[in-house]
């Protein structure tokens, strides 16, 4: 786990405008979740209209996403995270399913959808059997989706990099279970960043 702190001179810029929301990138969301709707802008990486105030340390930091599994990026509230994971993001050129996540996602099955069409974003077709479980009557993420979703990231031949902003919101302790149980059964081509104000929840 690689974790970036507010202690390591991290300051940027407070607000982050949301990307504009493309037909294409509608339409992909409609295509795959037909059981509940939801809300597309929330799976767009942001896209700063200024350029952040320069983390060159910070930025060769993300740079070891690609060889952990997981990776906090943790301050205080205005500090810039979801900027320097963005800003990271557009710079590399790197292709990532992202979340903004709300209060709301402390549903697990509301969590679970966002989290893998996130993936589906992220390329290699991951995430349609998955969504396909988590539609089934009765679906139980742990027992049901996990397993599926697992085995279709351990398929894709390259690199499946998901952010999860503001993780912090999600209070729910059976979510957060099932975090843990993904990243106990993850294959190697999963990267997942969380953006959060507290690692409190992420050890």
């Amino acid at each position: 786990m690689q974790l970036l702190s507010s202690s390591s001179d991290f300051a940027l810029q407070p607000t982050v405008p949301r990307a504009q929301p493309t037909a294409q990138a509608a339409a992909q969301v409609a295509e795959h979740d037909a059981a509940e709707v939801v809300i597309a802008t929330k799976l767009f990486v942001p896209n700063p209209r200024e350029a952040p105030i320069a983390r060159p340390r910070l930025q060769e930091q993300l740079h070891e996403v690609l060889d952990t599994l997981l990776t906090l990026v943790v301050a205080p509230a205005g500090w810039g995270k979801s900027t320097l994971i963005a800003h990271w993001l557009h710079q590399g050129n790197l292709t990532a399913g992202w979340v903004s996540l709300d209060r709301a996602d402390d549903d697990i099955m509301r969590f679970w959808r966002y989290l893998v069409l996130a993936a589906g974003h992220a390329g290699g077709g991951v995430g349609a059997a998955a969504l396909h479980r988590l539609d089934g009557a009765g679906a139980d993420v742990e027992r049901d989706v996990l397993p599926a979703f697992v085995n279709e990231l351990a398929a894709v031949p390259g690199d499946v990099v998901v952010v999860l902003d503001d993780y912090h919101l999600v209070t729910n302790p059976v979510v957060h279970a099932s975090i843990v149980a993904l990243l106990e059964h993850a294959p190697p081509q999963l990267h997942l960043v969380l953006g959060t104000r507290s690692d409190r929840r992420c050890r």
